[in-house]
């Protein structure tokens, strides 16, 4: 899918979360982050915690059990040289 695993892994480029996460990191003194970092970093920034109930949840997490974060943490480290610091 457009050189990306999976649609779920695509649409975080599509929407532009790499360099949020990238700045992000940064702020917090990280040079590098991996797939860990990055799914922590997302599911709070969608506050996972409050997911919705019923259909709207479930597809909510079947979605986000989808996403390839290594594959993220690759890009979210380009980013941050990209952006140099």
């Amino acid at each position: 899918m457009n050189g990306y695993r999976n649609y779920e892994t695509w649409t975080l480029s599509l929407w532009n979360w790499f360099e949020p996460m990238a700045e992000s990191a940064i702020d917090q003194g990280e040079l590098q982050v991996d797939a860990s970092w990055c799914e922590d970093w997302l599911y709070d920034a969608l506050d996972m915690n409050r997911n919705p109930d019923g259909i709207k949840g479930d597809w909510l997490n079947a979605s986000f059990g989808e996403i390839d974060f290594r594959e993220v943490a690759e890009h979210v480290n380009d980013t941050i040289l990209d952006i140099g610091i």
